[in-house]
């Protein structure tokens, strides 16, 4: 009786691992459904899959690109686009400088850079009122920031959706 629990033991151990060998390289954008139905939003070369929680505004005084709110979970989305043409040099960038440019570009004070094997490089930091994470991409013709906000005491519920949503933007 002991070998055979022994040998039920030593199958389903080596079961859990080879089932998590097999993961996809880029995650589904999938959420936890009090979020919402996932949906898609596009706009100008650029595409981000949110839920029907979030509705989309533009916003051209402060040069966000797209601004997506819901009011259900209290956090935005900010896409801003910055265009090759803008900025002299811009376009020569790899998208690991411009993500360690754009903190100092936008006075962050408090941050983290990580950089990825994925698509983006990832920024998080803090004020007293939100909690940025701001994901890049580079595109064909612009960088794309995405910047998710949520108030502090809302970041340890958020952040795995913050990162699922981000693992699904597409940029041309």
């Amino acid at each position: 009786m002991k070998k055979l629990l022994t040998l039920t033991a030593m199958i389903l151990t080596l079961c859990l691992l080879l089932c998590g060998c097999g993961a996809p390289s880029k995650p589904q954008v999938t959420v936890d459904p009090k979020f919402g139905e996932t949906m898609d939003f596009e706009h100008e070369g650029f595409k981000i899959t949110l839920t029907d929680k979030f509705l989309q505004e533009g916003d051209s005084t402060n040069r966000y690109y797209t601004v997506f709110s819901s009011s259900s979970f209290e956090c935005m989305v900010y896409v801003i686009k910055e265009d090759f043409s803008k900025t002299e040099g811009l376009e020569d960038m790899s998208l690991e400088e411009f993500a360690s440019y754009y903190p100092d570009a936008t006075n962050y004070r408090n941050y983290e850079l990580h950089i990825n094997d994925d698509h983006c490089c990832f920024v998080r930091h803090e004020e007293d009122l939100a909690s940025f994470y701001n994901f890049c991409y580079k595109g064909s013709d612009a960088f794309f920031v995405v910047r998710f906000l949520c108030p502090p005491d809302r970041v340890a519920e958020m952040e795995e959706p913050f990162f699922a949503w981000a693992s699904g933007v597409e940029v041309e």
